[in-house]
């Protein structure tokens, strides 16, 4: 069997920052984002505390066009950044050194593909003409999805459209079908009092391929890891919150995003923030979602079959076999601790924090597609990155309530 190209992206598990020797005290940490509703626990954390619990006091620098954001990290501007996987993907090709540490949400119905009830299957999109933005999360869906029946874009007419585009294209019938996310989604399914389209598919079917993630240098990871760490801990606590007491993370959000609490609520079901217990989940080795080496190697190939990327770098082209020589899931040739395995050789006990509340270890778990009370779902607002049309600075810093 032909072993797939794998994104290797120089992926660092958490267990790899957890046991790290402590030589960096914490300090003033700034994190880039974009308005964005999947970040809800990082805007929970901020507002309530929990990363100065930890150490260090995090400062949001909110970015109108996440393009700018891998080179900030690398730079030295941000000690830390939200991403897309995709981006990471791109930068890493491109010579960047960042380091994902956890993913932060997955989008779990916030994109869809779209199309006329005419339409009764993916098969049906073969020959027909689908409306998307190339190169953005719109595309790996698309492309997850004709994977799933034998099909390619090379089987399809694209025209390229904004996602906001999406829903004037197929009401003038311009386009049979559309990939887009909330709330054009809903939009499209509302037209002609919801008789005209359907979805034939939505990221709920494709957990993992659209992830955020945390991002960082080497250089943070070895001189500061505490910052590393508390920005991991106190997301977590954020998650735990957004549980634990819904209404109030919803008054948070919503002032963050300036959208009222009820609009908070309606897309929370659309995005999943993975809690501790399935953080590993993107590290398995696996050629399923959520894995990284599955999202990875699809958005990868796209990337150089439309010409993005000329060629995947030699790390992100390791093999299966390359990368069981390593501790899973840390696949830059670097070992990755994995504590249930790693913590004798490391000389350090289990951090009590990774255990869970009855005292058992909390290892990663199967892969599951249930949706929780703590998830968030929308997509940020005007000149994000997933708005190709950044409007106003390209960066403002603020430290939350």
């Amino acid at each position: 069997m032909k072993e797939p190209h794998i994104p290797a992206l120089a992926l660092l598990v958490l267990a790899c920052v957890l046991f790290l020797p402590q030589t960096g005290a914490a300090r003033d940490l700034n994190l880039g984002v974009v308005n964005w509703i999947g970040y809800g626990p990082i805007y929970v954390a901020a507002a309530n505390g929990y990363y100065r619990r930890y150490g260090p006091d995090v400062h949001l620098v909110t970015f109108s066009d996440n393009s700018l954001m891998p080179g900030a990290v690398q730079g030295g501007e941000l000690d830390a950044s939200t991403l897309t996987f995709d981006q990471v993907i791109m930068g890493d090709s491109r010579g960047l050194t960042l380091k994902v540490v956890m993913p932060v949400d997955y989008s779990v119905g916030g994109d869809a593909i779209v199309g006329s009830n005419s339409l009764r299957s993916l098969h049906d999109l073969k020959g027909r003409n689908v409306a998307f933005q190339p190169g953005t999360t719109s595309e790996f869906l698309l492309g997850y999805a004709l994977g799933t029946v034998g099909l390619s874009e090379r089987d399809i007419r694209p025209v390229t459209s904004t996602p906001e585009g999406v829903p004037a294209m197929l009401a003038s019938h311009a386009v049979d079908v559309g990939v887009t996310y909330e709330p054009n989604v809903s939009t499209v399914l509302n037209l002609d009092g919801g008789r005209r389209f359907h979805a034939l598919l939505t990221s709920r079917e494709a957990r993992g391929m659209i992830t955020d993630v945390f991002v960082v240098t080497q250089a943070t990871i070895a001189h500061n890891p505490k910052l590393v760490e508390g920005l991991m801990r106190g997301t977590l606590d954020g998650v735990a919150f957004m549980r634990s007491n819904p209404q109030q993370a919803a008054a948070i959000i919503a002032k963050v995003l300036e959208i009222s609490p009820a609009e908070v609520a309606r897309q929370l079901p659309l995005i999943e923030n993975p809690d501790l217990p399935h953080l590993g989940d993107v590290f398995q080795k696996s050629e399923s979602l959520p894995s990284f080496y599955a999202s990875g190697r699809i958005i990868g190939d796209m990337l150089v079959k439309s010409g993005q990327l000329q060629h995947l770098a030699p790390s992100i082209r390791l093999s299966t076999a390359a990368l069981s020589r390593h501790c899973r899931p840390g696949i830059d040739g670097r070992r990755a601790l994995r504590p249930d395995r790693h913590r004798h050789a490391a000389g350090l006990p289990r951090p009590a924090w990774l255990r869970g509340a009855d005292g058992r270890r909390c290892e990663p778990a199967a892969r599951d597609h249930r949706t929780g009370p703590a998830v968030a779902g929308g997509r940020p607002g005007a000149g994000s990155a997933r708005d190709p049309y950044p409007r106003g600075p390209s960066a403002r810093s603020h430290r939350p309530d």
